[in-house]
């Protein structure tokens, strides 16, 4: 497990947009997944510009996250899920170190929030893959975005 992080305007985004029976909706949909490559401390004010895409040798964003609504997860905690990803490496190129992944909106133009991986993952050569699940669970007291990375 590594730690998931919602910043401001991603709060602003999903309480404007509203919550249907637990479930965010609105701005969740269109979100687009991307991993990034720099090591930063995560805060309530952590913008898109602090992030650096990655950029190794077969990389490619998420776009769009389809997410699958489901009235009850894990402890019976309603959630939407946004699929299981891996990318894998094809060259040596352009090595990165990747430490987790982030959602933006739709327009690209607001981070969502981002997922700070326990441990970072290289991908320097062909063949290195990286792993996580997009599952975004909401109750009405706290917002939880649990990932997983191989």
């Amino acid at each position: 497990m590594g730690t998931f992080h919602i910043v401001k305007s991603g709060i602003r985004n999903l309480i404007g947009d509203g919550v249907d029976a637990g479930i965010a909706v609105g701005s969740l949909d269109g979100a687009v997944c991307r991993l990034y490559q720099n090591s930063i401390i995560w805060s309530k004010d952590t913008l898109l510009a602090d992030l650096t895409e990655a950029d190794f040798d077969g990389y490619a964003e998420i776009n769009p996250i389809t997410w699958a609504n489901t009235p009850e997860g894990p402890g019976n905690i309603p959630y939407a899920h946004g699929g299981s990803h891996q990318i894998v490496c094809t060259g040596s190129t352009s090595p990165n170190e990747i430490f987790g992944w982030y959602l933006v909106n739709a327009a690209l133009t607001d981070l969502i929030a981002g997922y700070k991986f326990d441990q970072s993952v290289f991908m320097n050569e062909a063949g290195d893959t990286v792993y996580w699940t997009v599952l975004f669970m909401i109750n009405q007291i706290t917002l939880s975005l649990p990932g997983l990375c191989n």
